[in-house]
């Protein structure tokens, strides 16, 4: 577009500036009196008009290519030199004497108590006797019945219907029968060790079969052992054992059996 503008301007340009008015007069006479007038107008007009039409495009393309290099190299040179010197002297003078006596003396010195009930002059009947109480407790056991004078007495086995284990005597029951003084020869006996027992063994005979039980307690009379075994006319033997033993009690399901040969060990 602005090459057009360019061009009318030229052309414009060229008009007006070879544009002249020439007037000749020319007269023929006769005479020869040449008369020359030369008048020389020249007007030249110029008229110039000059449009001028600006049309600015503007396209603008904007780029922008940022490339950011960041290199970064870091060293770090840490030299660090440490010296040090500790000079520790320790002396430790350590006297140890250890004497150690040791002098352990065990001495267990079990001791086993047997009655055989023949140590004394021993009657045949009940009346002529009373139950056994007291007369083993230097030995360490004690006697007693279900009811104050009852319990077994002490009587020589010649007339009396059971078997000893070792005659002549056996301390015998019999709850049809009674002592003088008073009481029953019946069972449960109860016997008492002082000091505590750790075995007890003792054998049984009975008229006709019967169960003979041997049951062993503590001295918070908590049950540790206990035995039964059948007895007859032949004396068998029942045996507990524990540690701590300071009470036994036996028993028999018939009315009339005997003891003997009563063994414990303390």
């Amino acid at each position: 577009m602005i090459y057009n503008y360019i061009y009318i301007l030229i052309i414009a340009a060229m008009f007006f500036g070879g544009c002249a008015s020439t007037n000749i007069n020319t007269a023929g006479e006769g005479d020869s009196d040449s008369d020359s007038d030369s008048d020389s107008d020249s007007d030249s007009d110029v008229d110039t008009d000059t449009d001028t039409d600006t049309d600015t495009d503007s396209d603008t393309d904007t780029d922008t290519d940022t490339d950011t290099d960041t290199d970064t190299d870091t060293d770090t040179d840490t030299d660090t030199d440490t010296d040090t010197d500790t000079d520790t002297d320790t002396d430790t003078d350590t006297d140890t004497d250890t004497d150690t006596d040791t002098d352990t003396d065990t001495d267990t010195d079990t001791e086993e108590v047997c009655l055989s009930f023949d140590d004394v002059s021993a009657p045949t009947l009940f009346m002529d006797t009373a139950a056994l109480r007291t007369q083993y407790a230097a030995q360490g056991v004690s006697f007693t019945g279900p009811g104050t004078y009852d319990g077994c007495g002490i009587l020589n086995s010649s007339t009396f219907s059971c078997t000893p284990h070792s005659s002549p005597n056996f301390c015998a029951f019999n709850s049809a029968a009674a002592y003088s003084g008073g009481g029953i020869p019946q069972g449960p006996e109860t016997l008492t060790f002082s000091p505590a027992a750790s075995a007890v063994s003792i054998w049984s005979s009975s008229t006709g079969s019967a169960t003979f039980t041997v049951t062993a307690y503590n001295s918070s009379m908590s049950v540790i052992d206990s035995a039964s075994i059948v007895t007859g006319s032949t004396p068998a033997q029942a045996s507990v054992a524990a540690a701590g033993i300071t009470t036994v009690v036996v028993s028999s399901t018939v009315s009339i059996w005997a003891l003997d040969d009563l063994c414990f060990t303390h």
